[in-house]
């Protein structure tokens, strides 16, 4: 019935049912987007199908655009200096954070060819 009155929201809610059965990885990375090198770290990201991901990205010292919903995500999580981290948690435990472009990409592969070899099936 929910799908022949609104089917819009059924959609919807199987995408709900989705996100909360997983896996959902949780993605930080800490590094000004406007830079080089944490644009091509997000850019890697936006170019591979990685459903139910959290992308979260904070550029070290911009307190004027930080959403008090996002504190837990980043807490204990620190900048480099110029360099983009990035920090891949599922399941409320992250692994250890990774320090420059070239290495954050590499250390997203596994993670994207992971969701691709689930998504054939």
């Amino acid at each position: 019935g929910v799908i022949e009155h609104a089917p819009r929201a059924a959609g919807q809610m199987l995408l709900a049912l989705d996100f909360y059965l997983g896996p959902t990885p949780e993605i930080v990375v800490l590094g000004d987007p406007a830079s080089a090198d944490t644009a091509a770290v997000l850019g890697a990201l936006r170019r591979r199908f990685l459903p139910n991901k959290v992308v979260a990205c904070r550029a070290p010292g911009d307190k004027a655009h930080q959403s008090p919903a996002l504190e837990g995500l980043f807490a204990g999580k620190e900048p480099a200096d110029e360099k983009p981290v990035l920090y891949v948690c599922e399941n409320f435990a992250c692994r250890a954070p990774v320090f420059g472009k070239q290495a954050a990409v590499e250390a997203l592969k596994p993670l994207l060819a992971k969701s691709t070899n689930e998504a054939g099936r």
